[in-house]
Parts: C-alpha cells; sequence; structure tokens
C-alpha cells in the first residue's frame, strides 16, 4: 500500500527529469500508482534511531510480483534529515523495465508496428529519442516506478520513520537513468526529512512537561488551480479515442495522426528554407490537440482541419528544446491528416476511481489528490 509520501517522491523525481520533448505530450500523473494517505503523527512523538541501519525488505510490485532481497540502508544527517539508499534487486529492476515497456508501447505510435503490439525497448528508445525526447525514458520511468513501491516498506516499515516534507534524488533522474540495466541491481539514493527525536527536560513535579504548549501557525488558502490541473491531467490519462465522422473538422480536444515535414523558417517566419533534420518531421506522428502539449503553433494551426487536407504551418520551437539547434527557432510544416478521433475525457466515478487503482471510489479519489496537493503547498 502507498502513500503520499510515495506521490512526493514521484514529484520529486518528475521535476529533475528532462524537459519535455516538442512531439510527445508530458505530464505529472498526480494520482498514478500512488495510495493511500499516511496518519499523521500524534503531537509531540517522540522516537529514537540510530545513527545509520540497514535491512532487507520483501514487497509485492504493483502488478502483484514480488520482489525479494530489496534492501536499504539509511544514515542520519544533520537537522532532521535523512539519506536513504534503496537496493532495487534484479528481479525488481526487469520487472519494473518490462511494466515501462508494456504501458509506453500502448501510448506510442511506431512506424511497422501496430498500436499495443511488443515493440523491441530499443525501437522506443530511438523512437522517443528521433521525436526529441530522452533516450533513457524507459528506463526513468522503471526508476520512477521502483521508487514508488520501495519506500514505502523501507522507509517507514523497516526502519520506523515518518517522513516529513517533500523527498530528493540524490543523483538526478536523468543520470540515475544511465545506470540503470534492467536484470542487474541498482542503488537508489534519497534524501528526506522526518521528525526529529525530541528530548524533554525533567520539571519536577510534573509527569509530561509538554503539557500546556500552545503555537500557532497560519496556512494559505487551498491551491485549487493546482488541483484542478492535477484532476485534468489524470483524467486525461485515462481518455478515449473514438472515429470522427467523414467530413467533421478537428476541434481542440481531439485527436489526429499525421505525416510532417519541416523546415526552418526564413526571416519572416512563413517562407521555407532548408528542410529540417529528420528528428523533427515524422510519419503517423500522434498528436492531441490541447493547450501546452507541443510546440507553438502546431495544434492552433490544425483546427479546422479534416482527413486528407495538407496544411502549411508555422512554429516556434520551445526554448528549452534537447536539441539546441532548434531551440527557440521558427519553423515551417507542411502536416498531411491521415486520420482523426474524437477523444472523451472522463468524468470523475466510481468506475473512473477504481481504473486509477482497484478500490477506490470518486470520494477518496478526489480526497487523496486534495490532500497530496496541500501537503506539496506545505514546502512552499
Amino acid at each position: 500500500m502507498y502513500s503520499n509520501f510515495a506521490l512526493a517522491v514521484c514529484l520529486a523525481f518528475a521535476s529533475v527529469s528532462p524537459n519535455a520533448d516538442a512531439f510527445v505530450p508530458s505530464s505529472v500523473g498526480y494520482l498514478q500508482q500512488h495510495g493511500t494517505v499516511v496518519q499523521a503523527p500524534r503531537a509531540f512523538a517522540a522516537r529514537r534511531y540510530d545513527a545509520s541501519s540497514s535491512s532487507s525488505v520483501v514487497v509485492r510490485m504493483g502488478d502483484g510480483a514480488a520482489v525479494e532481497g530489496a534492501s536499504s540502508t539509511l544514515v542520519r544527517k544533520p537537522d532532521s534529515a535523512v539519506e536513504l539508499t534503496i537496493t532495487a534487486p534484479a528481479s525488481a529492476t526487469k520487472a519494473a523495465f518490462d511494466k515501462a515497456i508494456a504501458e509506453v508501447s500502448k501510448q506510442i505510435s511506431v512506424p511497422g508496428f501496430r498500436k499495443g503490439a511488443k515493440i523491441p525497448p530499443q525501437v522506443i528508445e530511438n523512437t522517443m529519442a528521433s521525436r526529441g525526447g530522452s533516450k533513457y525514458a524507459l528506463r526513468e520511468q522503471a526508476i520512477g516506478t521502483l521508487i514508488n513501491e520501495l519506500i514505502e516498506p523501507c522507509l517507514k516499515d523497516e526502519h520506523n520513520l515518518e517522513p516529513i516534507g517533500q523527498p530528493e534524488l540524490v543523483v538526478g533522474a536523468e543520470e540515475l537513468a544511465k545506470q540503470f540495466e534492467p536484470g542487474k541491481p541498482i542503488d537508489m539514493a534519497i534524501k528526506c526529512d522526518v521528525f526529529p527525536d525530541v528530548k524533554w527536560e525533567e520539571v519536577e513535579g510534573q509527569e509530561k512537561p509538554y503539557f500546556g504548549l500552545t503555537g500557532k501557525y497560519k496556512r494559505k488558502p487551498f491551491n485549487e488551480a493546482r488541483f484542478n490541473k492535477a484532476l485534468g491531467d489524470l483524467k486525461d490519462k485515462y481518455a478515449t479515442l473514438s472515429d470522427m465522422e467523414e467530413g467533421k473538422s478537428l476541434e481542440m480536444g481531439d485527436a489526429c495522426v499525421v505525416n510532417m515535414v519541416g523546415y526552418m523558417a526564413q526571416d519572416d517566419g512563413k517562407t521555407k528554407g532548408e528542410p529540417l533534420p529528420n528528428a523533427a518531421s515524422g510519419d503517423n506522428v500522434e498528436i492531441i490537440l490541447g493547450d501546452g502539449r507541443y510546440m507553438e503553433g502546431l495544434v492552433e494551426g490544425l483546427i479546422g482541419a479534416q482527413v486528407g487536407d495538407t496544411r502549411e504551418i508555422y512554429v516556434s520551437f520551445p526554448e528549452k528544446l534537447r536539441d539546441k539547434t532548434l531551440a527557440g527557432k521558427k519553423a515551417v510544416f507542411d502536416v498531411e491528416v491521415l486520420s482523426a478521433s474524437i477523444r472523451t475525457v472522463p468524468e470523475v466515478t466510481d468506475e473512473f476511481a477504481a481504473q486509477v487503482r482497484d478500490g477506490l471510489t470518486a470520494e477518496s479519489l478526489t480526497s487523496e489528490l486534495r490532500k497530496a496537493i496541500d501537503e506539496e503547498d506545505l514546502k512552499e
């Protein structure tokens, strides 16, 4: 069973991941793979911990596969901080990598493979890299799964610690992914704060010296905008596609598959110059018509298009694009619409919540998400 702390780990993991690419939509799924909340510790709970300790745990991955031999080492740091190093065994790294392949295969379109087919990992990685993404994306996703599955039993059950605040990866996600090899153990180090070991002065005639203490604090208003964004991202992940009627035009929220041929734009931003490298063009590219998903101008240029149309679309590449030769540049694309679909985003119902995780209801899903957002705001 996972906690909001595991959720915070995933948010921390996402925050150090490389920038989103120009073609593949990305978002942080706040509740994906996360579970029930951690109970708040009792007031002034005091515990004693060794400066360092190690343990071995047996947990089960989200698909039910047992992870035996996972071990962890905990080192106390100044100011009530700890560093937890989790060693994921070979069986766990392989299971997490296989899970990442299966999930990405359902979402990515690769020429020569039908959607949902089993695609070799190297093909997936090369495809994502050719579209401006990270060549280590599968490994980063596998590492995120491992951390999410292992941190709860390692930190709470084995070391008897209550975490507070947001954890931080000692080694960045991209760098850690370079060390990751499916079927081989890997060490993952995480820093976080924990409740301090409180020592009370003895007061003669008073059994509990902390009785009578008072305090006050002021909380800022709940971040409703962040909550709505997180819930929207989660619903968006479970959207379904249906065929669009012949002759209907694309609207915001729809999806399409296109062929794209790109050219650098000349000074006027509209005249075609040199062809773009192959990595910036592509066939059978899946596009979701939504704000902030791709390079500026691409979605806007597809609004109103129909299957069979070819449009000349003027775009601007993001300033933070991985390919620095394209970052911030203007380009012109010839875009041919091959197919179009109506994209339906689900409402938050009990059925939808059960899709996110077995046992969730609409009420518990929104409650957990609100608590997670609230805890995120506490650190700011």
